[in-house]
């Protein structure tokens, strides 16, 4: 994971070291500051690097970065600027794109060099570009950018948007009811008669069989609400003549339920946010049939699509989506400005939604932000990086 980074001239202006980022205790961070002071930049340059998108740091302006993990460091180095020859005019500037940039990954538990080489060979067939590229795949991380109404692919070559039918809210929803409709035939599949077997050596008391039972309830009752089980589907009263074939199916039952489960905590996580965020006269369901959806609170009861939701409904809804359901369980979250479109309450409900999120998932959130109230001026939490460049005298 990452702990640590050190950015050097950026720009040719800032130099800043963010650090410690993450402990035990604290799993998410904010990046504050004014405009062109490299929030977002802080996040993509740490996105490309962990997507071994080397080539994007040819065009970014430093000196040199250095990313620290667990036990390796990588630095990537700009060689120095050659002197100006003799009627060279400095005033028409550099192009640091000319500038090669060197690549190095250590270990830091010996501090010994593990792989080196130029961005200009790391085309080349090398170990020490296998040795870089094995490092940095291994990191997971998830980047929600700041343009995020619309996936990646809604983009052409040319950069030109296409079709309003890749709005982001829609196709999340398509990839919920996809992940529920799995789940929904594999629970069925587990507690299918035909795999019903008499191999019981379990205690046949009854006690014993009601406490299994009051502990699978409410779970069961979850996957009737959201439509992965039949609503007449329930759990058989105790009967000890067909002891074994109850405790078989109470078997088969409790193997669907412990595979629902972790959808059923992220669904359950997905409703509370939205919900809690009280959408203007909108009624969430979720269902296998759809994923999610919206009903408008009218007499007519009329169903929204995605696009008909404001610009702020849309963005706390991706955000909320996309952490739960796509970010990789363990890694490494970028968020850039997620107060984008949202009311003073949405943004003081930020960090305490975020919380849960991160602990569920396990995430580390590194998160750029223009507003003191999405970490409820928690300054302990923030790297600001116009204090990094002033600070501030102690008097």
């Amino acid at each position: 994971m990452l702990h640590r980074i050190l950015v050097k001239n950026l720009f040719g202006l800032y130099t800043y070291e963010l650090g410690p980022l993450f402990d035990e205790d604290t799993r998410i961070r904010f990046i504050t500051g004014p405009n062109g002071y490299g929030k977002s930049t802080i996040l993509s340059m740490i996105s490309h690097l962990m997507r071994c998108e080397l080539s994007y740091f040819k065009s970014l302006s430093f000196d040199e970065l250095q990313f620290y993990f667990d036990n390796k460091l990588v630095i990537l180095h700009k060689a120095d600027e050659p002197d100006l020859h003799v009627g060279e005019d400095a005033s028409k500037g550099r192009n640091d794109k000319n500038r090669e940039i060197f690549i190095r990954l250590i270990d830091l538990t010996n501090n010994s060099p593990i792989a080196a080489l130029s961005l200009s060979s790391v085309e080349e067939n090398s170990m020490d570009k296998a040795e870089i590229e094995m490092f940095l795949n291994g990191e997971s991380h998830y980047y929600i950018k700041d343009q995020r109404l619309l996936k990646d692919d809604a983009w052409s070559v040319k950069g030109e948007m296409q079709s309003p039918s890749s709005n982001a809210v829609n196709q999340n929803a398509s990839s919920l009811k996809s992940m529920m409709q799995d789940c929904k035939s594999r629970v069925s599949s587990f507690i299918s008669i035909q795999n019903l077997f008499v191999n019981n050596t379990s205690s046949s008391k009854e006690e014993y069989y009601e406490e299994r039972k009051e502990e699978l309830t409410p779970i069961l009752d979850k996957l009737k609400l959201y439509g992965l089980v039949d609503e007449s589907f329930n759990l058989p009263v105790y009967q000890r003549e067909a002891i074994s074939i109850i405790w078989s199916f109470l078997n088969m039952v409790e193997t669907a339920v412990a595979y629902a489960k972790p959808l059923l905590q992220k669904i359950d996580i997905f409703k509370e946010v939205i919900e809690r965020s009280d959408f203007a006269d909108k009624e969430l369901q979720i269902s296998p049939e759809f994923g999610y959806r919206f009903i408008s609170n009218n007499q007519d009861r009329t169903l929204l699509d995605g696009s008909d939701l404001s610009s702020g409904e849309q963005h706390i809804l991706i955000q909320t989506y996309e952490l739960i359901f796509n970010a990789p369980e363990g890694s490494l979250a970028l968020i850039d400005e997620p107060e984008m479109s949202f009311h003073m309450i949405w943004q003081m409900d930020y960090l305490k939604n975020l919380a849960k999120i991160a602990k569920i998932n396990k995430l580390q959130c590194l998160v750029a932000t223009h507003s003191p109230q999405i970490f409820d001026s928690m300054w302990n939490l923030t790297f600001d990086l116009y204090d990094i460049m002033h600070p501030r005298i102690e008097e």
